[in-house]
């Protein structure tokens, strides 16, 4: 579809055609010759609709423009190759005659390359005026910025002379003209760039000189686009914080050929990063290989692991992202940010639980997905231990569900999104999770799709985890509830967690369980005491932490697998895979039939009967604190 901006475009690069063909018999004989002027008039027409037609097919008008690069400008020297070739093709079998010069062709492919090229720049240099000022600045040594003084501009200081810093420094410029930023300069700690001048701006320090910078240049907003250690991070926002000025980071785990780094990325700094660990990268070629071009379904679409996996899905081109979810208002936000974030992807939203067969069967029927990424299930341990009935109809039905359509259907990929519950389970999530795995990797022996599971612990700002909860907590002055002073669980960011399942996705093999190295455990304690601190409180003074006690179905410490299961690397440090074993499987779909009949009648003995028929594929099984006999009518604190 042509736009106004498109039509713009085109319309010049006709005009630039013509001129390039008729520049090339000026170059040549210093004009149009008589003897030519015949061949000259048959031959523009076609010569220049050959070259539209053929920068059309390379894509070389779908733009924008603005931000034209090194690949835009292969495809014109391509384009403009094809149509020399098609035009001496076409003069050979037309037999225009003998008066074609061969020399008037070479030229105009290389003045078609040159003017078109040289107008496509021109078009990003005037929207990138304010880069180019700085750029020209730089080149006679002097300083472009600061704009402290500019009452229009919102005064940013960037944290990060490399490449990271470049990059958000030609973003900030792009954005000018929506919000009106003035970079002051950057700061950083390596010495190496100390006085360091990118496109006009200046290195005015280091992060001991902060609040220096903020004070004399009356910054309003600090921008961390480099990696910096733990404790530098949090003495910026420290900084920051107590002179007033708002702080924001890009996230380290972005790569920058892919995400390309920049205002868009911006969030405000969280309480991860200041966490110790070590930062997430993929291979982000392998996922868009698996991913550009496909149908992607995605259950529990809305939830906090699955609307992540449709936002990153989303910038790998697929063909179409179906979304299912029995949540209604998240599922219209999350169409919401598609429609922003990715208005050209093709996405389908679906308002349906996944134990509901017929609706399901209509899905897979209309869009026959080829990657299915099953995330929807109940997952509170302590409320779903006193409503087990819903978790094992929702958890179990809806994963035969999904996965049977997957298999019925020869979709090529089924990822089964697991948790460290599923590992010597205590609560009903866990073994309905345990069984998922199994069921997975019992399918992935009957057809050609690649049914895996990928287990992880927990993940930072879930719905329900206790970063909002405490945050809340904090809000209303406290105090902090914690159930156990030595309690740890393992930790990571949604999106982290997510480039690692796609990863995982496409190396992981027939019927493999692949796990996420979540790094070490943190005491949910400390993390209280830290949240705290970074809201600006002094733990055990302002804001205190209470003790409850372990929740129903609660562990100390959680695990990511069994220590009777041995794991081998990926070429991914952050993936591992369970080795293969000869674990027979045949009783699996026996054991979910049999454990969905008795649902209907006792959904105890159903739970019961899951625990029996599963338990051989658990430690949980030698434990002499397993009791597979519940009382339904107990309070939920009796039955374990």
């Amino acid at each position: 579809m042509f736009t106004v901006n498109r039509l713009v475009v085109a319309s010049g690069d006709i005009i630039l055609f013509t001129l390039a063909y008729f520049a090339s018999y000026w170059l040549r004989f210093e004009g149009v010759p008589t003897i030519h002027q015949e061949l000259f008039s048959q031959i523009l027409v076609p010569v220049v609709f050959t070259k539209f037609v053929v920068f059309s097919m390379n894509g070389l008008y779908r733009g924008p423009w603005r931000y034209t690069g090194v690949l835009d400008l292969i495809k014109i020297v391509r384009s403009s190759i094809i149509s020399l070739l098609i035009v001496i093709a076409g003069i050979v079998f037309i037999k225009y005659g003998e008066g074609v010069s061969r020399s008037v062709l070479l030229l105009d492919t290389i003045l078609t390359i040159a003017f078109t090229s040289i107008f496509r720049i021109s078009i990003r240099v005037y929207f990138s005026r304010q880069l180019l000022k700085g750029v020209v600045a730089g080149i006679l040594g002097q300083k472009f910025w600061p704009m402290a003084n500019d009452t229009a501009s919102r005064n940013i200081l960037i944290y990060g002379s490399d490449s990271r810093g470049e990059m958000l420094l030609r973003s900030l410029h792009h954005h000018h003209h929506v919000e009106p930023y003035g970079v002051v300069g950057f700061f950083d700690d390596d010495e190496k760039h100390k006085g360091s001048i990118i496109h006009g701006v200046q290195n005015l320090g280091t992060s001991d000189d902060l609040i220096g910078i903020i004070d004399k240049f009356s910054i309003n907003e600090v921008m961390i686009a480099s990696n910096p250690e733990k404790e530098i991070i949090r003495k910026i926002f420290t900084d920051c914080r107590k002179e007033k000025v708002q702080c924001r980071i890009i996230p380290p785990y972005l790569d920058m050929v892919h995400s390309k780094v920049g205002v868009s990325q911006l969030r405000d700094v969280a309480i991860e990063d200041f966490l110790q660990r070590d930062s997430v990268q993929i291979d982000y070629s392998q996922v868009e290989g698996m991913v550009r071009g496909k149908r992607v379904l995605v259950t529990g679409a809305a939830g906090s692991i699955g609307s992540q996996l449709c936002n990153q899905i989303s910038s790998f081109m697929p063909d179409e992202i179906v979304c299912v979810d029995n949540s209604e208002t998240p599922l219209f936000y999350l169409q919401q940010d598609l429609l922003e974030s990715a208005p050209q992807i093709k996405t389908k939203y679906y308002c349906s639980d996944v134990t509901n067969r017929k609706k399901m069967d209509t899905i897979f029927s209309s869009h026959k997905p080829q990657l299915v990424f099953h995330a929807a299930a109940h997952k509170h341990v302590p409320l779903m231990e006193a409503n087990i009935d819903e978790v094992i109809y929702n958890n179990l039905v809806g994963t035969k569900n999904v996965s049977d359509m997957a298999h019925e259907a020869g979709s090529e990929v089924f990822v089964f999104i697991s948790t460290d519950k599923a590992v010597n389970p205590a609560n009903v999530m866990g073994w309905t999770k345990r069984m998922g795995e199994l069921y997975a990797k019992y399918l992935s022996g009957e057809g050609s799709t690649k049914f895996l599971s990928v287990r992880f612990g927990n993940v930072l700002g879930s719905n329900g985890s206790v970063i909002p909860i405490f945050k809340k907590q904090i809000e209303k002055g406290g105090p902090i509830k914690v159930t156990h002073e030595d309690i740890t669980r393992y930790f990571m960011t949604i999106p982290e967690a997510v480039l690692l399942i796609l990863q995982a996705a496409y190396l992981g093999k027939q019927g493999d369980t692949m796990i996420l190295d979540m790094g070490e455990p943190v005491k949910i304690f400390e993390l209280a005491e830290e949240m705290i601190r970074m809201a600006g409180f002094e733990p055990g003074k302002e804001i205190d932490i209470s003790f409850t006690g372990l929740r129903p179905g609660e562990k100390m410490h959680e695990e990511l697998s069994l220590s009777s299961e041995k794991l081998n690397k990926t070429e991914n440090p952050k993936i591992s895979v369970l080795k293969k074993d000869d674990m027979n499987l045949d009783t699996i779909p026996v054991v979910m039939e049999k454990v969905l009949e008795k649902w209907e009648d006792s959904p105890i003995m159903a739970y019961d009967m899951l625990r029996n028929g599963i338990s051989g594929f658990s430690e949980a099984y030698d434990s002499p604190d397993t009791n597979f006999n519940l009382d339904y009518n107990a309070p939920p604190s009796q039955r374990h």
